[in-house]
């Protein structure tokens, strides 16, 4: 049976193995986990303590010392590295993607794009792939993928399948994400379009100090991040208010102060915002409607990259207010 310990004691041994001296690499550490749905590896609470099998991270190691170690690099120095691992694990693909690179004149945040993408979820060289790996690749790409980036990748794969004798005989493109047709909505499309920009758009957001009063008054943030909510993610309002509490690294009244005079840091809200992820992925809760039936998928709660501040934020926020 393996042997389960505190994530924080094995954070604090992973900072000695790699010589880690930020103050902060137990936030960001567990959102680089979060982000990549913790490399398949299942944390476990015990009471308030998340605790994890170390033999589990062996595979993972290499990943999250190159991650750190090249952190702070620009795109075009990390799209390098990316390369430099694809060549040590999979030469045929890293000279492949290269070529393709050339040919389509693929500019660099493309190319780190497609590289740190497949370095994720290759498992062999792409000439290898079946037509069922290609199809797994392909809608795992579409989850994680900007629509641009994804288009690139398709044509990837169908250039490789011209120029290579491959496995796999098909080829996909990515369709568009939203298809208004048929749209039957009590409220016309630019009233949600406007209630949107009023909800996320940083500038406007500034402009009337939103912030300031979301940590001034309670029932604001509460309707700020309720809305906010229903416009990322598709969870019904019963299963809403069971999702877990964020936890809070300062007290409620800070908290507060931060969040209305704009000091709460970006990584402190991707932080707050993990606590609950995390805690989703170690603990999945099925939706309330089904909780009678077995084999039914458990909630998804996935919030944009480019949300992650904003919602971290309002959650600190109405937390703060909660509590």
């Amino acid at each position: 049976m393996a042997k389960m310990v505190d994530f924080k004691v094995f954070v604090d041994h992973l900072k000695d193995i790699f010589g880690i001296e930020s103050n902060s690499f137990y936030q960001e550490l567990t959102l680089f986990l979060v982000d990549n749905d913790w490399f398949g590896i299942t944390p476990v609470w015990d009471g308030k303590k998340l605790m994890v099998d170390p033999s589990s991270f062996d595979p993972i190691l290499e990943r999250i010392g190159n991650y750190f170690a090249y952190k702070d690099a620009n795109p075009d120095e990390k799209s390098t590295i990316l390369m430099r691992m694809l060549e040590t694990r999979y030469p045929t693909t890293a000279k492949t993607l290269s070529e393709f690179y050339a040919a389509a004149e693929c500019p660099c945040p493309v190319q780190y794009a497609l590289n740190s993408f497949l370095l994720s979820v290759l498992n062999t060289d792409v000439i290898f792939l079946s037509n069922t790996d290609l199809e797994q690749i392909i809608k795992k790409a579409a989850d994680d993928l900007l629509k641009k980036y994804g288009d690139y990748l398709t044509f990837f794969f169908a250039w490789v399948r011209e120029h290579y004798k491959t496995t796999y005989t098909r080829d996909y493109q990515m369709t568009q994400r939203v298809d208004m047709s048929g749209y039957t909505e009590a409220y016309d499309i630019d009233d949600y379009l406007r209630l949107m920009f009023c909800l996320f758009n940083t500038e406007f957001i500034e402009y009337h100090d939103m912030y300031e009063r979301a940590a001034a008054a309670k029932n604001y943030v509460d309707t700020w991040l309720f809305l906010a909510l229903h416009f990322i993610t598709a969870i019904r309002n019963t299963d809403l208010v069971r999702i877990y509490h964020p936890k809070l690294i300062m007290s409620p009244a800070e908290t507060l102060e931060a969040i209305g005079n704009g000091t709460f840091s970006d990584a402190d809200a991707r932080y707050i915002l993990s606590t609950i992820t995390y805690r989703l992925n170690a603990l999945p809760l099925r939706p309330n409607k089904t909780l009678r039936y077995n084999n039914v998928a458990s909630i998804k709660f996935n919030v944009p990259e480019s949300c992650e501040v904003h919602i971290g934020k309002l959650f600190a926020c109405a937390e703060a207010h909660h509590q």
